[in-house]
């Protein structure tokens, strides 16, 4: 029941008019959260990130075991012939040989140009009595060979001789002797 001014009502009274606004109250306390809601489906994947920077490398492993020995390969070409080696140390000599048969004798060689004028010989002891050779005979001596005794010099001269075997004549120089 109401009591306005001292009056009492029975029952309730007709609504008034509504009265102004109020000034607005201040913001209340954050409420407690709600519950989860349910899962959402899986989203489509996105792109791939940038590649990241290489890791340090690792720790050398272990050694693993010696594998099986392989097959023979084939063989390879022959190489170049190598340098000469250094000359080993003379041998022994050997024992001599038994000595061989004789050849067969060589032709005879061509005649061989005539030497130079030996040296006069020591004058030799006297001989027996020669021929009794004319005055004014003529003799033809190797040219430096000494003349008989009787002889005088008349001259010197070549003569054209051809050797028996010989192709080709030669001249020989001769001094020509007259007889007193």
């Amino acid at each position: 029941m109401n009591q306005k001014m001292g009056h009492t009502c029975s029952g309730p009274g007709p609504i008034g008019p509504a009265g102004a606004g109020g000034a607005k109250g201040d913001a209340g306390a954050d409420g407690a959260n709600g519950a989860a809601g349910a899962i959402g489906a899986t989203g489509a994947q996105g792109p791939a990130g940038a590649n990241g920077e290489p890791g340090a490398t690792g720790p050398a492993g272990a050694n693993g075991d010696t594998g099986a020995t392989g097959a023979a390969g084939a063989q390879g070409s022959v190489g170049a012939t190598g340098a000469d080696g250094p000359r080993g140390p003379t041998g022994a000599t050997g024992a001599a040989g038994t000595n061989g048969l004789n050849g067969t004798t060589g032709a005879a060689g061509p005649q061989g140009v005539p030497g130079p004028v030996g040296a006069t010989g020591m004058t030799g002891a006297q001989g027996t009595a020669g021929l009794n050779v004319p005055t004014g005979t003529i003799i033809w001596l190797a040219s430096g060979t000494p003349p008989p005794a009787g002889y005088e010099l008349l001259g010197s001269t070549t003569q054209a001789i051809q050797r028996e075997g010989q192709k080709k004549p030669q001249d020989t120089p001769f001094d020509v002797y007259r007889k007193n």
